[in-house]
């Protein structure tokens, strides 16, 4: 199971560039402004394609956040302080800004899904769609954190969650001011309360739950109202603006910290970080700044206003919706094998596609003679693609169709989806998990039949769900008569503490909690230790000592499972016809490897546990064992990328833990 969901592709500002400025008047066209946005989607693709080579690009989301805040900000308030504001007008604009490209897109996606996806994974598809289609994404994609929640490149609308965001704050930004406006208040106090509330939530949620602190409108609002406040200073043209425009000093000197702030963003954080948080301050106070300095700052007349950064902004919006689809396609169909040139591939696919997107469609129904009367057009194309969307989802995937994998390899494939999705709970013990596999959320108790009767002999399995999975073959392989305990929670390693933070914290804390209450009062003979990864960062001397503190005899770590990318089904259905490899070499993850080389210099001679490999026991050069006895459609030796099924759980008892427990398997 992955620790955690890698952070998905941004949004994009979806505002033109023409904003109230203190020294130009109402329409000016800032350039640099568009330059910011090109700076912000260059760092988002450039995360995407190369990861390894911009960590923290990912930050350029929230630089679009701050932008689009500033904008529509300073728009609406114009346009209230004139009279003007008119909300049928202020939606109709949204509609035709976003919804070309995106209908473009999402219609593209659905076409070519149905002649490369596999039925689950169109299924999941068809539900994105009507998600992004009804700007509920962020909704969407929060709510498949956990356990089955697959990786973020078999998702190829998984950057519309952002998106999703700004159009929540859309939707209720403009009401906010109008009341602010009606009764009186000052609109400044009243963008700052939203800031500081939502800022607060953020900071509060981010250490327990920073997928949904990641995801939901709630907490990331405040990015926006940086941007707003901003807006509203220049609306109101505040003296310290009007300063901070004649001082060359100051602008220069705020526009370089801006820079400077974002770009260290994007190359000094990455995904371990605990994000958004104290982190998400940097590009978006970076952004503010930059902003507030105005066009005639040096840095923005000369960096951001050249004439690359000022193009790349304005394809700013179809570039970030075409950018992600591509490079999660082409990972779905080699394998996730993407070389650095196929990746620079699709990103200038993805640039090609972004200007004929906004020469050939955007504009032309944006500023063309038609424009105006668009938006119902428009809004009932989206209409009709959500429910396209829904209605591919609800016919599971559409299992008819044809696919570039033949009829045998889809089955094949399809066959350990389902098992994995629902096939598993009575072999894993899903009742002896704090997280419940379905319907999240996390349990106060796990079922009583999950902990053994004090028993001699008696063994516990505590861990995750790499844990789990051994229950099935321990359990059918032990002796007669010995007792077994089982606290095993999804996405949950042990602990002798507070678990890290996560969207299951809770769940962990109180499976851990009720492990070590458990290997009190039973206090087994044996004691197994499993988890998926992160190895080096749990203190398994220090959980040993606690187990043989309270009588445990010995201490078992169980290394990682042989690990395959994006999942071994994918590699035999692709690779080998006949679907019975008896090794498979391709794929495997190099840092299972590196781990279990780091484990085994660390416990070879140690007193307080015994290592168990398993890649010395299943893997040799030749790659890794794929299939064990007896044979058949349930032969390979993990459901997923490193998952054991069934059949895979009794053989490594049978051939791995039997001996290094010393017992004679059944």
């Amino acid at each position: 199971m992955r620790p955690r969901p890698p952070l998905p592709p941004a949004s994009t500002p979806s505002s033109p560039a023409t904003v109230r400025d203190a020294a130009h008047g109402p329409s000016h066209y800032r350039t640099d402004i568009d330059g910011l946005r090109g700076l912000a989607v260059g760092g988002v693709v450039l995360f995407h394609a190369l990861p390894r080579s911009l960590r923290g690009g990912f930050v350029g989301v929230d630089v679009f956040f701050v932008i689009s805040g500033f904008l529509i900000t300073g728009i609406l308030l114009d346009a209230m302080a004139r009279g003007r504001f008119d909300a049928i007008d202020f939606y109709a604009r949204r509609a035709r800004r976003l919804f070309p490209a995106l209908a473009l897109v999402l219609t593209a996606c659905l076409a070519f899904g149905w002649w490369t996806l596999l039925p689950a994974d169109y299924a999941k598809l068809g539900l994105h769609t009507g998600g992004g289609a009804a700007f509920l994404a962020n909704l969407f994609f929060h709510a498949e954190v956990g356990y089955f929640d697959s990786g973020a490149e078999t998702k190829p609308l998984l950057h519309l969650w952002s998106l999703g965001i700004e159009e929540q704050f859309y939707l209720l930004w403009p009401w906010l001011l109008v009341l602010a406006l009606h009764w009186r208040l000052n609109a400044g106090l009243c963008i700052a309360a939203v800031l500081l509330a939502s800022c607060g939530l953020n900071f509060a949620f981010v250490a327990d739950d920073p997928q949904g602190t990641f995801y939901l409108p709630h907490t990331r609002f405040w990015e926006l109202c940086i941007g707003a406040l901003l807006g509203w200073g220049v609306h109101v043209e505040a003296p310290l603006l009007r300063r901070l425009g004649a001082s060359r000093l100051l602008r220069n000197t705020l526009a370089s910290l801006g820079l400077l702030l974002i770009v260290g963003a994007m190359f000094g954080l990455h995904r371990g970080k605990t994000f958004p948080g104290g982190w998400a301050l940097l590009p978006t106070v970076g952004a503010a700044l930059a902003i507030a300095a105005g066009p005639q700052a040096f840095v923005n007349r000369r960096v951001l206003s050249s004439r690359g950064m000022v193009w790349l902004g304005a394809i700013s919006f179809p570039l970030y919706l075409w950018h992600w689809p591509l490079l999660s396609f082409a990972q779905l169909i080699s394998l996730g094998e993407l070389s650095r040139a196929d990746r620079l591939a699709c990103v200038a696919a993805a640039v090609l596609l972004a200007w004929g997107t906004w020469r050939f469609v955007e504009r032309p129904i944006r500023f063309g003679p038609r424009g105006r009367t668009a938006a119902p057009w428009l809004l009932g194309t989206m209409v009709l693609i959500g429910v396209a969307g829904g209605a591919v989802f609800m016919a599971d995937g559409m299992p008819a169709r044809r696919v570039h994998i033949d009829a045998a390899n889809r089955s094949f494939v399809q066959h350990y989806r389902e098992l994995h999705a629902h096939g598993l709970g009575r072999y894993y013990r899903e009742e002896c998990d704090f997280h419940p596999w379905s319907g999240g959320g996390t349990r106060d108790v796990i079922a009583a039949a999950c902990i053994a009767a004090p028993a001699t002999p008696s063994v516990m399995l505590w861990g995750d769900s790499h844990a789990q999975a051994l229950s099935h073959g321990l359990r059918t392989q032990l002796p007669a008569g010995t007792g077994f305990s089982q606290v095993a929670s999804s996405g949950c390693k042990p602990s002798l503490g507070a678990a890290p933070p996560s969207a299951l914290r809770l769940a962990c804390d109180r499976s851990n909690a009720f492990a070590r209450e458990v290997l009190q009062r039973t206090r087994p003979d044996v004691l197994l230790l499993a988890q998926s990864s992160d190895h080096e960062k749990t203190d398994w001397d220090a959980l040993a000592a606690f187990a043989r503190s309270h009588g445990v005899r010995r201490v078992l770590l169980v290394g990682p499972t042989p690990q395959w990318h994006p999942s071994l089904p994918l590699r035999v259905a692709r690779e080998f016809p006949a679907h019975d490899p008896p090794r498979v070499k391709s794929g495997l993850d190099p840092t299972v490897f590196a781990t279990d080389r780091v484990l085994k210099a660390r416990f070879d001679s140690a007193s307080s546990l015994t290592y168990v490999s398993l890649v010395d026991a299943l893997c040799s050069d030749a790659g890794c064992l794929a299939t064990v006895p007896p044979g058949g459609p349930d032969a390979l030796i993990v459901v997923d990328y490193g998952h054991l099924s069934p059949n895979g759980s009794v053989f490594v008892a049978q051939t791995v833990l039997a001996p290094a427990l010393r017992w004679r398997p059944r």
